[in-house]
């Protein structure tokens, strides 16, 4: 894990051993497979046959929004959703491996 700026030390090494002490990063990792397995036909359609990797950024970015909205900015899956619209590998048919 790398301290974000701006992040204080203490609050780095706090957050640092949750992740570590109840295996948060393991859990997280299963719950994202787990969920985004069930949305893999979702983006399948988005993508669609000419291959707009456009379509899937904003699909996904719009669910983090939304997410965001409702759970708030740090909720698991809004940051999961925002990272995967910004991976461009993942837009460009990557959510088929």
């Amino acid at each position: 894990m790398v301290r974000p700026e701006g992040m204080e030390q203490q609050t780095f090494l706090h957050l640092r051993s949750h992740f570590t002490e109840l295996g948060l990063a393991d859990s997280y990792r299963l719950m994202g497979l787990d969920h985004l397995g069930s949305q893999y036909p979702s983006w399948r359609q988005a993508y669609g046959k000419g291959g707009d990797s456009n379509r899937v950024a904003e699909q996904l970015s719009g669910l983090a929004g939304d997410f965001e909205d409702v759970e708030g900015p740090n909720y698991w899956l809004a940051k999961l959703y925002q990272a995967l619209s910004e991976n461009e590998a993942f837009c460009e048919g990557d959510f088929e491996k």
